[in-house]
């Protein structure tokens, strides 16, 4: 015989209502007549057990695997609601002038109502959850594979054909951008226009060697199970072309296109609909299921981080028209692809603490979804600038520059200071992208201690990369030899230079 697994929290939650109903109808029933208190906590006791019965009976509190659709959640809520009901007529009728049944009305409405909408929020969490997309994940390494076929050319009607069809997808634009970057006249070159996985799942691995996609992502629901499937499909270094209208492009359209303020409201409710409800959690599903995935915004920072999360390095990005074209070679394996809080308010990013350990650092979101996976991409091709920070970093949103002016960004991180992953006074904990640029002797010294949420830049107010170093140096010696005595005098510095002098965050 089957064992019957309760739901505890749905049993909890009738009782809590009972309680609050219970609560409410004796208030208003006793207010004038306090003598009836004791029969009214026997009536509405006796009615809660009752209630916890039939719930039972009715198969409310029976755990099940899977979900469970709303009707049938209703139906069940329903049988001891009608019993209820069938019982207040009852007195109501037989006892014209009798109390009974009148508490049995308002007793089992108010409880009705608290299940109905406890019933409707728990679907509604599930329902939100269910995204149709099972955590999935990589090994870290996959054995070496390369080009399983040789290079063959394609006929001339085959290659007028290819490009015919390049040209009505992304234009003449595009056509020559793939022309100049990518061979369109061999075999092992595979062009594709879809938005659905499926065309990329039935391709043979290592069969070709470039793989291009002209739909634009922002048409496809499922980018990165599109992006990690590409990956498993390409050989090591097999090249990667996908496209889409950045969020860049379509802001200066819709504020070109409306009068002033007015524009301004369109972009806003644009965004939200577009941008924000997509990510989400409790509208993410109903967005999906409502527009397919479809006419979503991205910006060219989350579509760049996209790909090196899931295993592309990005080798060159073009602008034709309203369109950003990506060229990616497959790197390495996709990072695990399990569900990630990765759209939030606040984030935690891992940063390199004390004895070389992970630090989940709580910071305000101030960049684009994905962008801490580029960072060593956005050094490489822009360099570091006065003060240590990415010269023209396009990975910040506009809202991020108003929280680092006035710090608010940051403000989180005290959470850290009061779990004792970090100190008040001491060097940031870093990124491994950004820690990978230190002297390795500089590495060593940083992680004999812990972190600090004010750092010593605001002493030394350094400019160039070497300088950053030095300070550091000097402050974590001198830390070395007289811990308290160094902070202490970090910590006024520090103070004199942000109120006085205007020292801002680097």
């Amino acid at each position: 015989m089957k064992k019957y697994r309760f739901n505890k929290i749905k049993i909890v939650a009738d009782v809590v209502f009972w309680l609050i109903s219970a609560f409410v109808v004796w208030f208003y029933r006793t207010m004038m007549a306090k003598i009836y208190v004791n029969e009214y906590v026997v009536m509405l006791l006796c009615m809660m057990f009752g209630w916890l019965l039939l719930s039972f009976l009715a198969g409310r509190y029976k755990k099940e695997s899977g979900s469970v659709s709303f009707v049938r959640r209703i139906f069940r809520l329903m049988v001891p609601t009608l019993v209820y009901a069938l019982l207040a007529a009852f007195y109501i009728i037989r006892y014209v002038e009798g109390m009974a049944g009148d508490v049995i009305f308002w007793a089992v409405l108010i409880v009705g109502i608290l299940c109905l909408a406890y019933e409707f929020l728990s679907y509604a969490y599930r329902y939100a959850q269910d995204m149709d997309n099972e955590p999935q994940s990589y090994a870290p390494k996959r054995a070496p594979q390369q080009l399983s076929v040789p290079k063959e050319k394609l006929t001339e009607s085959e290659y007028k054909g290819l490009l015919s069809g390049i040209r009505e997808n992304i234009g003449e634009d595009g056509l020559k951008i793939l022309e100049q970057n990518v061979d369109l006249t061999v075999s092992t070159t595979k062009c594709l226009a879809t938005t659905s996985l499926f065309n990329i799942q039935s391709l043979r691995e290592n069969r070709y060697d470039t793989i291009v996609n002209l739909k634009p992502l922002n048409t496809i629901r499922g980018v990165n199970k599109l992006f990690c499937t590409v990956n498993s499909k390409l050989p090591d270094d097999g090249r990667f072309f996908c496209c889409f209208t950045p969020q860049e492009i379509i802001k200066k359209e819709i504020l070109a296109r409306y009068p002033a303020v007015i524009n301004r409201i369109v972009y806003a409710v644009y965004f939200v609909y577009r941008r924000v409800l997509p990510r989400m959690f409790f509208s993410r599903r109903l967005y999906f299921d409502f527009t397919k995935g479809k006419k979503r915004m991205f910006s060219k920072t989350e579509v760049l981080g996209r790909l090196y999360f899931c295993g592309f390095a990005v080798d060159e990005v073009f602008e034709f028209g309203r369109m950003v074209g990506v060229f990616a070679h497959r790197a390495k394996q996709p990072e695990p692809q399990t569900p990630r809080k990765i759209y939030g308010v606040m984030i935690r990013l891992p940063r390199i603490g004390k004895d070389y350990n992970i630090v989940y650092v709580y910071k305000m979101r101030t960049m684009h979804p994905y962008a801490e996976y580029i960072q060593q991409y956005v050094y490489e091709k822009k360099g570091l600038q006065e003060g240590g920070k990415f010269a023209d970093d396009e990975r910040i949103t506009t809202i991020g520059k108003t929280l680092r002016k006035y710090w608010l960004d940051e403000m989180p991180m005290f959470l850290n200071v009061i779990r004792g992953d970090m100190k008040l006074i001491g060097v940031r904990p870093l990124s491994r992208q950004y820690f990978s640029i230190y002297p390795e002797d500089l590495q060593l010294l940083r992680t004999r201690f812990l972190p600090g949420l004010f750092p010593p830049f605001y002493v030394d107010m350094p400019k160039t990369k070497d300088e950053i170093f030095e300070s550091e140096r000097r402050y974590l010696e001198q830390y070395a030899k007289h811990p308290f005595k160094t902070d202490v005098k970090y910590f006024f510095l520090i103070l004199r230079n942000i109120f006085f002098r205007k020292a801002r965050s680097h």
